[in-house]
């Protein structure tokens, strides 16, 4: 092998463009790009079995090919005996550190990649490829591949008429949205079987919103929505009675109450508001509550970040029947309001994360912990980094006793002293613990901190731990050379994970509920 030659990227791709018809074989030629064909034809119709499509990932995928398949070309620089190479970069803020680099002319590659993209579109429509999932992302930035994409789709209905899943990203479309109107319009009859729909756009327009009520209204097999308006109106809603998740992120429901729309027919079993406005207790009514004659929703799955004037209903009316539990609320009212609701109404709680509280929160947190101990499982606590180092001893302190023989699942996000951590590790011993995580934002003693935790986990034999410091490793700071040391010391004993890679979110308990 050529150490200095590039690796190749997959060769699905280049099966994919064995099938380009004639007339797209030629325009490659006029690019410099010659299709070979194998002596050995592929054995089955690749094109033919794609299921899942991602635009984005055309690009991406399109883009890492041209990289690979063109050679570079170099031009010298002025002033030095340097190399330097034309490129084009091809990059997006939606994929963490994703930037692709393409050599040569970057007008004429540009052009290149999206001919490619849109006969890739070809090609699985003429081999009658019919999808389960679709993601289309569109900006201003975005090539015309994806507008020429968007027509291709709409004449063949039979390309997307099976698809469950359907993703929408719509970025600063103010000045293109009127390219993919008609497409929008068209959409709720192409597809009769979504059952997950999820809509992000940061770009409002009340067409928009129209547009995407009617995908929501026209599927009667919908199992799931999520909806991201980046802090716009949310209209009328119209779900389908098998619906059993909802997912609002900065929406503003502020004009609800004049439009039509409830929930109270619906299967809904998760429910959650992130970042939201106008969240109040009028609002919740008019959506959830539903009159005594007929069967309340039974809710089992709750996450609210941000204001909610509204909580403490929701909680009432959910509370017999909430399981999983993700409040981080934060005006102290709600937050006040909202525990008090779990200890009066909740008895079921088996996975439970409380986020920005403070010290006047605590002896409440003790109540409502005792008062689910009979099911609680999984608990995450992280108060307010305000007087965050009173706030963690605090919580440390009377925490132990508290917590129930069954826990599971203990992820303590603090501001921690070690003296602090052992006493409150010395008092839960009797607890039965598998998994336990510590993301510590205090600055001091990280390493002391780290071996008290050891010792713990080497004694309870916790199967998974995770110790997180935030904070970026200093070669020249004695503490964190000492942690350094005292984890690869104590990897001969135990193995550690990465804190995101044990960390449990309410989302990971989904599957339980049906």
């Amino acid at each position: 092998m050529d150490p200095g030659r590039k690796s190749s990227p997959p060769n699905f791709f280049n099966t994919f463009l064995l099938s380009f018809n004639e007339e797209d074989k030629v325009s490659l030629r006029k690019f410099g790009i010659f299709i070979i064909q194998p002596i050995k034809r592929p054995l089955f119709n690749y094109p033919s079995f794609i299921k899942t499509l991602n635009t984005f990932r055309v690009e991406l995928h399109t883009v890492n090919w041209l990289n690979h398949a063109l050679p570079s070309k170099k031009k010298k620089k002025a002033k030095s005996n340097q190399d330097e190479t034309d490129k084009m970069t091809f990059q997006s803020k939606y994929v963490e550190s994703t930037s692709l680099v393409i050599d040569r002319d970057p007008e004429s590659l540009k052009k290149l990649m999206e001919f490619i993209c849109i006969s890739l579109f070809k090609v699985f429509v003429s081999n009658n490829a019919s999808l389960n999932n679709l993601r289309i992302k569109i900006d201003n930035s975005c090539g015309q591949f994806l507008f020429e994409t968007c027509e291709i789709i709409s004449h063949n209905p039979r390309f997307i008429s099976d698809v469950e899943i359907l993703n929408l990203e719509f970025d600063h479309l103010d000045l293109k949205l009127k390219l993919i109107q008609p497409f929008l319009e068209s959409l709720p009859s192409f597809f009769s079987s979504i059952k997950h729909f999820n809509f992000c756009s940061n770009y409002y327009d009340e067409t928009l919103s129209n547009d995407i009520t009617n995908i929501i209204q026209s599927q009667k097999q919908l199992l799931s929505f999520s909806l991201s308006f980046t802090y716009n109106n949310v209209n009328a809603l119209y779900p389908s009675k098998n619906l059993t998740s909802v997912h609002f992120f900065k929406c503003d429901f502020a004009n609800l109450l004049s439009c039509e729309g409830h929930f109270g027919q619906t299967k809904l079993k998760s429910l959650s508001f992130m970042r939201c406005k106008g969240l109040t207790a009028q609002v919740f009514q008019q959506l959830f509550v539903i009159p005594t004659p007929f069967t309340p929703l039974k809710i089992k799955s709750l996450r609210v970040e941000d204001e909610c004037s509204g909580i403490g209903l929701l909680i009432q009316e959910f509370g017999p029947y909430l399981e999983y539990l993700d409040l981080k609320l934060w005006e102290i009212a709600d937050r006040k309001i909202a525990l008090e609701s779990i200890i009066n109404y909740c008895d079921r709680i088996q996975y439970l994360c409380l986020a920005k509280f403070n010290h006047e929160n605590i002896p409440q947190i003790y109540k409502l912990i005792a008062h689910n101990s009979q099911n609680l499982k999984y608990l995450t606590l992280h108060p307010t980094n305000v007087d965050g180092l009173q706030v963690s001893s605090s919580l440390l302190k009377g925490l132990g006793p508290t917590l129930p023989d069954s826990l599971e699942y203990l992820n303590l996000c603090l501001n921690v002293v070690p003296n602090d951590l052992y006493n409150f590790l010395c008092n839960i011993m009797h607890v039965g613990l598998k998994s336990l995580l510590a993301k510590n934002n205090h600055v001091c003693d990280v390493d002391t901190t780290f071996g008290v935790l050891k010792e713990f986990v080497m004694e309870k034999k916790i199967k998974h731990f995770a110790y997180h410091v935030n904070g970026y490793f200093n070669a020249k700071n004695l503490e964190h050379c000492k942690l350094d040391h005292l984890v690869n010391e104590f990897q001969h004993f135990a193995v550690m994970k990465r804190y995101g890679d044990l960390a449990l979110g309410i989302s990971d308990f989904d599957d339980n509920l049906y």
